[in-house]
């Protein structure tokens, strides 16, 4: 599956362990289940505009982005495959929209696990290793937030 793939394609890398590559899948998808629980961690879900205003013609245009084989660090991978995964749990949007964005597959697992999968034959293989470390903080960044604020909420006293 997609963990034979990175380590197929890591295989060169004396740096990667057979066994990181299957825990970080792991702890990838296991960050993303946590979105299906909770769909209320949705909301601090958001990618990057995509489009851009030419000021000279007035018109809204796509941006110019590399291609994901092009770009050159971990976090750029990691933050291009965060945004594909969004685009599809938020149905093809940058924000999660309750009653919109729940469409009949919107699983946070799924969307992770196919962006992830689309990144693998694309990406320079030896940014996928630390792609996925980045990947799982933007997927735990949120997550951790909601819990700091959740908690300060639950240790105040009543007013």
């Amino acid at each position: 599956g997609t963990c034979r793939h990175i380590q197929t394609s890591r295989r060169s890398s004396a740096a990667a362990a057979p066994d990181l590559a299957s825990t970080l899948w792991r702890a990838l998808l296991a960050s993303a289940r946590r979105y299906d629980k909770e769909p209320a961690l949705r909301s601090l879900l958001a990618t990057a505009r995509t489009a851009e205003h030419d000021i000279t013609s007035g018109a809204w245009g796509e941006a110019e982005r590399p291609a994901l084989g092009d770009l050159q660090s971990a976090e750029e991978v990691a933050q291009r495959v965060a945004e594909h995964a969004v685009h599809r749990l938020c149905d093809g949007g940058r924000l999660y929209v309750p009653g919109k964005s729940d469409g009949a597959d919107r699983r946070a697992v799924a969307a992770v696990r196919d962006a992830a999968r689309s990144a693998l034959d694309v990406a320079p293989s030896h940014l996928l290793v630390d792609a996925g470390f980045a990947l799982l903080r933007m997927l735990e960044a949120p997550v951790r937030i909601s819990e700091r604020v959740l908690r300060g909420l639950c240790t105040r006293a009543p007013l």
